[in-house]
């Protein structure tokens, strides 16, 4: 389920051009999940694309 969620994540905010970085932190940035691991997902998108991202993002949330 993990890769599932990484894989979607990633395909749809990689080919954005506001997207300038996506990476992931916590457990997985040190090689260290599990079946209980959240993900932390850190990205970096320009200034006045934040509300869409954030729309993106919500989207995203409501069909877990």
């Amino acid at each position: 389920m993990r890769e599932s969620i990484l894989e979607t994540i990633t395909a749809t905010l990689r080919p954005l051009e506001f997207v300038l970085a996506l990476w992931q932190g916590g457990s997985a940035a040190h090689d260290y999940t599990d079946e209980w691991s959240d993900i932390d997902i850190e990205a970096i998108v320009q200034d006045d694309h934040v509300e869409k991202t954030l729309t993106l993002w919500k989207a995203f949330e409501d069909h877990l």
